[in-house]
């Protein structure tokens, strides 16, 4: 089920935008593409040999695919000697779920996916193994209301007056000013407390 304006709608049959995309390439690169192809849920329409040392591949791929930089990675895997051509090709029945990040068991919203079912779990730890480097408590990935991966980093507190004697009041108010200061670029999930280039670094490819 999603949740729309408030209300929980219960889903009976899910969609999603699909391409016509036609992949020119030189021979040598063919097997590094298809595979790729492979990985997009793609259905192949044909492949077409042409001027010897060149061919064209005819798909239908999921939208989706192009957002997540599908053209960038064929000219990785062609050094950059591919071309990609799409037009839209309506939209087709799929298996979709929404995948979250949980800190502490609560969903962090802005980083929230609607991802292939296929997808979840590889996704999944993906998503919290790059998280953990900048969160310092518990984190899940969950797709609906199952968890598919889970990392956990033992807490951290800082307290900045510790070594700092009684009498000290000026060193004392600097540092609890610096701190305030400091808090103003965070943001609390929970009872977490997320420094905001944590999500930053997350949604940079």
């Amino acid at each position: 089920s999603f949740r729309w304006r408030g209300y929980r709608l219960k889903r009976t049959t899910l969609y999603e935008p699909m391409v016509a995309a036609k992949i020119t390439l030189p021979e040598e690169y063919l097997g590094r593409v298809m595979e790729l192809c492979e990985s997009v849920r793609r259905v192949q329409k044909s492949v077409e040999f042409f001027y010897a040392t060149q061919v064209i591949l005819k798909y239908e791929l999921p939208t989706a695919s192009l957002v997540d930089d599908l053209f960038g990675k064929l000219k990785g895997a062609t050094k950059g000697y591919a071309t990609l051509d799409y037009e839209d090709a309506g939209w087709r029945e799929s298996s979709l779920v929404k995948l979250n990040l949980l800190v502490n068991k609560i969903p962090v919203d802005a980083v929230a996916r609607v991802v292939h079912s296929s997808q979840v779990e590889r996704l999944g730890r993906q998503w919290v193994t790059k998280f953990k480097e900048h969160v310092d408590r518990q984190m899940f990935a969950a797709a609906g209301k199952r968890v598919v991966a889970r990392e956990t980093l033992k807490p951290f507190r800082k307290e900045v007056l510790a070594k700092l004697h009684a009498s000290d009041i000026g060193r004392r108010r600097k540092l609890l000013d610096k701190q305030k200061a400091g808090r103003k670029r965070l943001r609390a999930v929970g009872n977490v407390v997320i420094d905001l280039s944590a999500f930053q670094k997350f949604l940079t490819k």
